[in-house]
């Protein structure tokens, strides 16, 4: 499930590697989505630029409707660009996210939506109908110099049911802001950023509540599936829920 896909274009190999937190591989094949093991994740990176690849991770990964990404998807960015990784991209929120230069390369935490129709939104399957955050974003348009160094340049986009229209530079200019600014945060201390995070996270708990409720229907399981579930809370998950019972810690 973690092969890579590697494209040769113009003399370079570039690897991209997908991996989710969430995984459902056939247990024969292997076949399916690759699982964020960090361990093995950094291996394989470190394989693939010791064979002369450019090599990009793209995770599936984060909580949905923030802009803020959490402590944890920081530490995996970081670590694969430690591994030798060249950029680390991710989605999943539904929202775009900050970005943060580490190491002189590039993390975008979370690109937003590229193809999603607004009625999974209205449905009851989220608690949020019609937010805007769902139909701005961005996606990344990487040059490579010949050095092998990665130039990227967000592109803003307005999305609909029906298509995906690029904004102008002046229909952009908000959207910019609002990416610069929440990307400042992941600059701050620790500390700071920390207490903003957290501040978020109640937020995040409260949509998952209702997911649990209302799209998994958790009340109508088995104990084995109830057990299932909450098992597979990692310790991201655990921090956030202890914020959510005492928020008046991040105001």
């Amino acid at each position: 499930a973690l092969k890579p896909c590697i494209i040769e274009c113009q003399g370079r190999k570039i690897a991209f590697l997908g991996a989710t937190r969430w995984a459902n591989p056939d247990s024969e094949h292997k076949w399916g989505t690759g699982v964020e093991k960090i361990g093995k994740m950094k291996k394989l990176i470190g394989e693939l630029k010791s064979s002369g690849c450019i090599v990009i991770p793209y995770f599936h990964w984060g909580y949905e409707y923030v802009r803020i990404p959490a402590p944890k998807e920081r530490g995996i960015a970081k670590a694969c660009i430690d591994a030798g990784a060249d950029i680390v991209i991710g989605g999943h929120p539904h929202i775009f996210q900050g970005y943060e230069v580490y190491k002189g390369k590039y993390i975008y935490y979370s690109l937003g939506n590229t193809v999603f129709q607004s009625e999974l939104f209205n449905n009851g399957m989220a608690m949020i109908i019609d937010d805007p955050r769902l139909f701005n974003s961005f996606f990344v348009s990487i040059t490579i110099d010949e050095n092998g160094i990665l130039h990227p340049e967000p592109k803003f986009y307005q999305l609909s049911d029906t298509g995906v229209r690029m904004l102008t530079e002046e229909e952009a200019a908000s959207q910019k802001k609002e990416l610069e600014e929440v990307s400042d945060i992941l600059r701050l201390p620790y500390g700071e950023y920390w207490k903003k995070y957290y501040h978020q996270a109640v937020t995040s708990c409260k949509h998952h509540i209702y997911m649990r409720k209302n799209f998994q229907k958790i009340g109508e399981r088995s104990f084995r599936d109830k057990l299932k579930i909450m098992l597979a809370f990692n310790s991201q998950d655990l921090r956030n829920r202890l914020a959510h019972l005492v928020p008046w810690l991040f105001e």
